[in-house]
């Protein structure tokens, strides 16, 4: 499930990138919780998962997002994802859960939003659009 990068994370411009590759599916894996452990410990506070490599999400890897996400608020640590394909960014929409995992972007005075043009239809991704001024409680905790 966890592709690519040194273990247990890329770091970029002070943020951990885990890319994640494969489906991210029942049964769901321990190692996307592993390595935010092992980031968790190490005294990482930003952490982005890049779900570019993700091919397939359900439920079952929708609430292993949470966890994670869960898991870092808990250690005073920010993490979101990135990249996000449109099926995926579309489920984490309808779960009501792209507002808290779509990352730092609406913090810069942009939001993440959901995929609706041919373009994000085609594969082409999540990308940030201008909207309203940022967001209460972005960046990483206190």
């Amino acid at each position: 499930m966890v592709a690519s990068g040194s273990f247990p994370g890329d770091l970029v411009h002070g943020i951990s990138v885990v890319r994640l590759g494969e489906a991210l599916r029942t049964p769901v894996s321990l190692a996307l919780r592993k390595r935010v452990e092992a980031l968790l410990a190490r005294g990482r506070r930003s952490i982005a998962l890049d779900l570019a490599g993700v091919t397939d999400l359900d439920a079952a890897g929708v609430g292993e997002l949470v966890r994670v996400y869960t898991m870092a608020g808990a250690a005073k640590a920010g993490l979101w994802v990135e990249n996000a394909r449109p099926r995926a960014g579309n489920l984490l929409d309808l779960a009501g859960l792209f507002p808290f995992l779509s990352g730092p972007s609406r913090c810069a005075g942009k939001r993440a939003r959901r995929p609706s043009s041919a373009a994000d239809r085609a594969g082409v991704g999540l990308e940030a659009a201008p909207a309203a001024p940022a967001a209460a409680g972005c960046g990483p905790r206190r």
